[in-house]
């Protein structure tokens, strides 16, 4: 990069700024408004650079495991603050989901009047490196447009030049955004990406982005998994750190799902672009289609804050005790969480513990108890507006509420 290109690329760096001065004058809820859209516009990729530190070590100890031939595998890939990526190989292939990461050159020590402020896929190339280094990099899988989860992908395609990169059509195909994404490939609710021997099913889940999508990796032996209705199959299959390294984790005989930020290990990602009757139906829509192995793959490591919370509401709830617990010593040696089974996060995750079976619950008392008498007026008007008076409702509203506290709960990381 000569030195031209870098002032450049640093340019938009003076309008960060901006923004936020004038966001000091809104109300809460504009101000909240604004900088959503500025996060998702390319001045977001600018603001991440302030949030984490692209040099820091993984922000989890990582360990490498020797492959085994033939199997599917995922690596997860720890970087920023608290986020995961993941690279699927399955014998001369790859795919990577949610690439993001940001590295600053020349890096911290060096003198000179420049600093490079690179979009780049760091981590995610090093464990490639490390790990796959004469497997093929065929596909890269975007769960959403938060730039947490996309910022490496026009770095790879630049590596990678046969690559294609898979999105969905709501959130990228129409943005003009996009040129800088490089999403090639839009994908809707019910296709099925092939890559290799790897078949991975689309499941639109709008809420955190309207956008949003889970990924689920059929298992390479044995039924197949995934929508009863598959509309269409993609193709995919054409032709300097010593950072240590993401484990392994065979998925020879277990679907994998990849949850990007719509659902986490004890909880579920903000309904930023959503409300309580999209996470409700994404919930409804997700139950049939997952068996009790499943393994749950999130963008992020929130575990700990998570079942926190969720524990507070339902202390009676023993599996969720010891599964804190869990996450407390994991937090406290620095190992991570992930994977978790959809079996497990029947058993402690509040958002899929709120069904009509569960009106006389400790969990849903504690809800009702808790949230302030113009929220749940408000959620309540909402959710009727969309369905009536059905018996849905009365759930929906509970997981409307349960995202408001969670939203106000000091120390809320997701």
């Amino acid at each position: 990069m000569n030195t031209l290109t870098a002032i450049l690329f640093a340019l938009p760096l003076l309008a960060v700024p901006i923004p936020f001065l004038y966001a000091r004058s809104l109300s809460v809820a504009k101000k909240q408004e604004l900088l959503y859209k500025l996060f998702c516009s390319p001045l977001g990729y600018y603001m991440t650079l302030f949030a984490r530190d692209p040099d820091a070590v993984p922000h989890r100890q990582v360990r490498s495991v020797n492959k085994k031939d033939g199997q599917v595998k995922v690596v997860p890939v720890p970087y920023g603050e608290d986020n995961y990526g993941y690279i699927i190989v399955n014998d001369a292939v790859a795919v990577v989901v949610d690439p993001g990461g940001i590295k600053i050159f020349p890096g911290k020590g060096v003198k000179t009047t420049l600093i490079y402020l690179i979009v780049d896929a760091h981590r995610i190339q090093q464990v490639l490196q490390a790990e796959a280094p004469n497997v093929q990099l065929n596909a890269i899988l975007v769960t959403h447009k938060h730039w947490d989860h996309t910022a490496g992908t026009a770095s790879l395609k630049s590596k990678y030049k046969n690559v294609k990169i898979y999105g969905s059509t709501m959130d990228f195909s129409d943005s003009w955004v996009n040129w800088w994404w490089k999403v090639d490939h839009f994908v809707n609710d019910g296709e099925t990406i092939v890559v290799g021997d790897m078949r991975f099913h689309v499941i639109a889940t709008p809420c955190h982005t309207r956008g949003s999508i889970m990924y689920l990796l059929e298992p390479r032996h044995g039924d197949t998994v995934g929508q009863p209705r598959q509309r269409s199959i993609i193709n995919s299959s054409d032709d300097e750190d010593d950072a240590p390294v993401a484990p392994h984790t065979a998925v020879e005989d277990e679907p994998s799902l990849f949850t990007g930020d719509t659902l986490f290990i004890g909880g579920c990602g903000k309904y930023f672009e959503g409300d309580a009757v999209d996470m409700y139906s994404v919930i409804e829509k997700l139950r049939p289609l997952l068996s009790a192995q499943t393994l749950v793959w999130p963008g992020h490591e929130y575990a700990e804050a998570n079942l926190a919370f969720a524990r507070e509401l339902e202390p009676g709830n023993m599996t969720l005790q010891l599964k804190h617990q869990e996450a407390k010593d994991a937090t406290y040696h620095r190992y991570a969480t992930i994977p978790s089974t959809w079996s497990d996060e029947s058993s402690y995750n509040p958002y899929l513990r709120i069904d009509t079976r569960a009106r006389r619950g400790e969990l849903w008392r504690s809800v009702l108890r808790l949230a302030e008498y113009e929220d749940r007026k408000r959620v309540e008007a909402s959710v009727r507006d969309k369905l009536g008076d059905k018996t849905e409702s009365e759930v929906a509203v509970i997981i409307g509420l349960l995202r408001i506290l969670k939203d106000g709960w000091k120390g809320t990381s997701a």
